[in-house]
């Protein structure tokens, strides 16, 4: 028995999905394990199926989800991310559907992770399976992948924000606290969100999933309070309840962090993630720092977002209904465009 079992349509994955017709005979598969992608693909419209990024499908259980495929008169089945599990089940289901089913890849990479062997090996699958005609289009949510790989698809995949009613997650806030929800790891950046959030003056507290050890000895650390991993409400909740969410990393695509902060109406501040569609965005502008690896820069975008939250939220509130409204009309018409509907 796999560790994680495949599964269709979960309530936990689809509780936040949009509904928009035409993706009725679309599928999206993810994987159990890849929390960010996994996000991602629950918030878009049509089915899902989640599977095991490592332990393999068995025969009865790729008998199910044929067997589903066909009941559901699924056309059009996309990869969101891949592995060696994934490929597997893409040339089952390539074998068994033929052409009477397109398949589809979105990679949510971007090159800075190269240096793990796996998503090199992973990309280069992903392109041989397109060369020889198991995929009809790959594509990236990283802008211009295809200036790298011209076998991409040239249009950057938009991701669709959570489907959140207004008003679900209500603010309470408690001073200024800011929620920086970040994995350790180099490129995650957490410390040096951490050191800027603690020197932006006009901040009260600094929340964490993630304790950073050793920042004790080093620095004063006494606006920080450890929440401990939160997932699905319980970190909409946390945002809600938060001034802005800082997650200034040093490599991003479409962090669903931030998208998953504007849909409960909390800004959060990025590094740049050079999307030309929102070039000419004020809330993106507002929520983009340059300095990512220098906590005394890092702190006066902090200061600068904190004092528009305090002075205006009215206007706040309204650049991110905005910016919502804009998205999601964009991530539905940009797959659409990639999927043929």
């Amino acid at each position: 028995m796999a560790k994680n079992s495949p599964v269709f349509n979960t309530t936990k994955l689809t509780q936040y999905m949009h509904h928009i017709d035409g993706f009725e005979k679309v599928l999206h598969i993810a994987h159990h394990e890849w929390h960010g992608i996994r996000h991602a693909t629950g918030f878009c419209p049509g089915h899902k199926l989640l599977i095991d990024s490592e332990e393999p499908i068995e025969p009865a259980q790729l008998q199910r989800i044929e067997e589903w495929i066909e009941i559901n008169k699924i056309e059009r089945i996309v990869f969101q991310g891949y592995s060696i599990i994934a490929d597997k089940l893409a040339v089952n289901l390539r074998s068994k559907f033929g052409d009477t089913i397109r398949f589809f890849v979105i990679t949510h990479v971007t090159t800075a992770q190269f240096d793990n062997v796996f998503e090199i090996k992973m990309q280069n699958t992903v392109l041989t399976r397109k060369k020889y005609g198991v995929f009809s289009k790959i594509a990236s949510v990283k802008p211009k992948f295809s200036g790298t790989f011209e076998d991409y698809w040239p249009h950057t995949i938009i991701n669709f924000a959570p489907n959140i009613i207004q008003g679900t997650f209500p603010k309470v806030l408690n001073g200024v606290e800011v929620l920086s929800p970040l994995e350790l790891g180099w490129r995650k950046n957490l410390y040096t969100n951490i050191f800027a959030s603690h020197l932006a003056e006009n901040v009260d507290r600094v929340k964490v999933t993630f304790f950073p050890p050793g920042i004790e000895s080093i620095f004063d650390i006494s606006k920080l309070r450890y929440v401990g991993l939160l997932r699905g409400p319980d970190l909409f909740a946390e945002m809600a309840n938060s001034s802005a969410v800082v997650m200034a990393t040093l490599a991003e695509c479409q962090p669903m962090t931030q998208l998953e902060a504007f849909a409960v109406g909390t800004p959060a501040l990025t590094g740049p993630l050079n999307m030309s569609e929102y070039a000419d965005d004020e809330l993106i502008r507002l929520c983009t720092a340059s300095a990512l690896d220098n906590p005394a820069l890092l702190a006066r975008d902090i200061e600068r977002l904190i004092d528009l939250v305090k002075t205006d939220p009215d206007h706040m509130d309204g650049l991110i209904q905005q910016h919502l409204l804009r998205r999601n009309k964009d991530a539905a018409e940009r797959y659409a465009s990639f999927l043929d509907l």
